[in-house]
């Protein structure tokens, strides 16, 4: 995880912070291209989530409010994450959503994780200009 700073006359925002998950969606289309992520390999994948020791871990590893609706935006629904113990538990996510994806908590982080890596996500692009001609109207 890491902070990457925005552009706020673009965002309204200054800075967002990027989690693992959001970069692993990010490298997915990257190596593997956009159409063969959304259609092919995510709805297939199972992400695992495993907390390193920090003083400032969550409780359990599952994903985040923000990184939930990620992942079910790119159509991932089988996530295990550790526990406090160190265990791994299974978790399936609820129904899949492409429109998650104009919600500024996923295309944020996604946007930036994608800029980071040179590359763009048409996908994503046609979201966010949907919820921006959504928000003039």
């Amino acid at each position: 995880n890491h902070d990457y700073l925005m552009d706020r006359a673009k965002t309204n925002k200054n800075k967002v912070v990027l989690h693992s998950e959001c970069h692993a969606i990010a490298d997915a289309i990257k190596r593997h291209g956009e159409d063969e992520c959304f259609n092919e390999l995510f709805p297939k994948a199972t992400i695992f989530i495993v907390e390193l020791e920090s003083d400032f871990a969550y409780e359990t590893c599952h994903p985040c409010p923000k990184c939930d609706p990620l992942l079910r935006a790119v159509g991932i629904m089988q996530v295990f994450h550790t526990t406090p113990n160190g265990n791994l538990t299974k978790m399936e996510l609820s129904t899949p959503s492409c429109e998650l994806l104009a919600n500024e908590n996923c295309s944020l982080p996604l946007k930036a994780a994608c800029d980071e890596q040179g590359i763009t996500c048409k996908r994503l692009d046609t979201a966010m200009k949907e919820a921006a001609d959504e928000g003039k109207e």
